[in-house]
């Protein structure tokens, strides 16, 4: 039986704690990073979609949103459905099959769901200005690029 000193006890609590600390950070910083990701996708999905109502042709939307072909199609076969995040890689979907297999402790779920949430935010809001400035580069019009974005003129000029 190992006996520790008062000393000793402190510097395994101390180190539990940090471990704690570290796992949490990274987890809440995964989940940031997943939701980022996410986030940017919707973006594109939902310009490509705003381009596909106004019949824009399919190659201009690839070369718009940087979606592939394949997403842009899926996309076209899902425009009446209000889930944009039909399109998924393979690594997505091993992301998806991991988080519903959680393997951390329960206590950080409350922490890690909100993490994602402002991942996605952000991600969203990347994702629009980085089409925005592509759109913008390409010489498509300022009223073009809001419709399909929505973002303001103002905020397009400043990309």
């Amino acid at each position: 039986m190992l006996i520790l000193t008062q000393d000793e006890k402190e510097r395994a609590v101390n180190r539990s704690r940090r471990m704690y600390q570290t796992d949490m950070d990274s987890n809440i910083a995964t989940a940031e990073q997943r939701g980022e990701k996410k986030g940017e996708k919707e973006a594109r999905i939902t310009v490509a979609r705003n381009m596909m109502k106004r019949n824009r042709p399919i190659d201009e939307i690839i070369k718009d949103t940087g979606l592939t072909r394949e997403e842009v199609e899926l996309s076209m076969s899902n425009a009446s459905s209000p889930d944009v995040c039909l399109i998924v890689s393979q690594e997505e979907r091993e992301c998806a099959i991991d988080r519903s297999h959680r393997i951390g402790p329960p206590y950080i779920e409350p922490y890690v769901a909100p993490a994602e949430a402002r991942g996605e935010k952000r991600g969203r809001a990347e994702g629009m200005a980085q089409v925005a400035q592509k759109m913008k580069n390409a010489g498509r019009p300022l009223n073009e690029i809001t419709e399909f974005t929505g973002l303001l003129v103002e905020s397009i000029k400043g990309i």
